[in-house]
């Protein structure tokens, strides 16, 4: 499924947000990566699988990550619920078990 431009940035805007949570710089620099956004028959929503590459601490080796967000149509107007990004395993679990539906994708 194709996202138009003001989506696109609700998930920039989602992903940077999970990530500055995962730093000490406030994810500054983070660069997203190819991305894929499905609907699922039983769920209500665009949902959104990628990776994103971003610095954990100033100096550091820039590393990458896969993410997960969820958006709620409300009112025709698309809304963040929910998402994931990181690196430990408990994390990144939950992440390729949310994805594990996606297949082509797009770049941001």
């Amino acid at each position: 499924m194709t996202l138009s431009a003001a989506a696109k940035k609700l998930v920039s805007d989602g992903v940077r947000e999970m990530v500055a949570k995962e730093t000490v710089n406030g994810g500054e620099g983070a660069k997203l990566g190819r991305f894929t956004a499905f609907r699922l028959p039983s769920k209500t929503g665009v949902h959104v699988c990628g990776d994103v590459s971003y610095q954990l601490e100033p100096g550091k080796q820039t590393a990458s990550a896969p993410y997960y967000l969820e958006f709620i149509d409300q009112d025709g107007k698309l809304e963040a619920k929910r998402g994931q990004v990181g690196f430990d395993k408990l994390k990144k679990s939950k992440v390729e078990f949310m994805c594990r539906h996606k297949n082509s994708g797009g770049d941001m």
